[in-house]
């Protein structure tokens, strides 16, 4: 069984590995040790994606489904960037949640 840390990582390095297919060069937060405080960008990203101008944050969840509140806020008080939240389901691959133009995307 696989432990609550490892399924994110993986979930994390999943999302990276398709960003990179689509052209994006990224940077993932390094993975926390025990005991240490979170170290999400802003506190609230795990990624960020660059392509050409385009700067993309990330949050990545596995099976989410509410919460958006954080996200939206940031999105407003940053239009110069796009952020998403990639949601990893375990039946129908990804969800993506693009905060910038409030499009749901489903990829696989």
């Amino acid at each position: 069984m696989v432990s609550p840390r490892t399924k994110g990582r993986l979930t994390e390095k999943r999302c990276e590995k398709k960003l990179q297919e689509l052209g994006y060069i990224t940077y993932l937060v390094p993975p926390s040790r025990p005991f240490q405080q979170v170290q999400d960008i802003f506190h609230l990203w795990d990624l960020i994606a660059m392509r050409g101008d385009e700067v993309l944050f990330v949050q990545v969840k596995t099976n989410y489904h509410s919460g958006y509140v954080k996200y939206r806020k940031f999105q407003e008080n940053f239009p110069g960037v796009r952020c998403q939240l990639w949601n990893w389901q375990t039946h129908n691959g990804w969800i993506v949640k693009d905060f910038h133009s409030q499009v749901v995307d489903q990829r696989s």
